[in-house]
């Protein structure tokens, strides 16, 4: 199986890696449209999943680190699923969320905008959601964090 093309070295362990990197791993889909299983980090043996992909790959592969935490495919592992399943299955990964979007709140109307719920839990307000505080919580109505 062909290295990526990386000046990186090949890595047994995803914490070992350093950016241009890469280890190989098996991926395996059952079934065509459904998200699949990563297995075999730095250790697979399984035969070549094709550069172009498969619906159902069964096969190895290499992840190459591009970024911290950043770990990207050499190839297309695989085709005919949608967007909406990778992203259910948790495997697309977006744009970081921006803290500064909504203020760290210290009340219902500070420092600004308006926090609000349809009920609350005695003694835990609604704005305990828009804190950033590890000390505090908020907990619904049905006593959900």
């Amino acid at each position: 199986m062909a290295v990526p093309a990386t000046k990186g070295s090949i890595r047994t362990n995803v914490k070992d890696m350093e950016i241009g990197d890469y280890i190989i791993c098996k991926y395996f889909a059952v079934s065509s449209g459904a998200v699949g299983v990563f297995s075999e980090f730095g250790t697979s043996i399984a035969t070549e999943i094709p550069v172009s992909g498969s619906a159902t790959p069964n096969g190895s592969f290499y992840l190459v680190k591009v970024d911290k935490g950043l770990l990207v495919a050499d190839r297309v592992l695989q085709v005919s699923i949608s967007w909406d399943t990778l992203n259910a299955g948790r495997l697309i990964q977006g744009v970081p969320w921006d803290n500064s979007i909504v203020p760290a709140m210290t009340s219902y109307t500070a420092p600004r905008g308006i926090v609000s719920a349809s009920s609350e839990y005695s003694g835990y307000p609604a704005w305990y959601a828009f804190d950033r505080a590890s000390t505090s919580s908020w907990i619904s109505a049905n006593g959900q964090m």
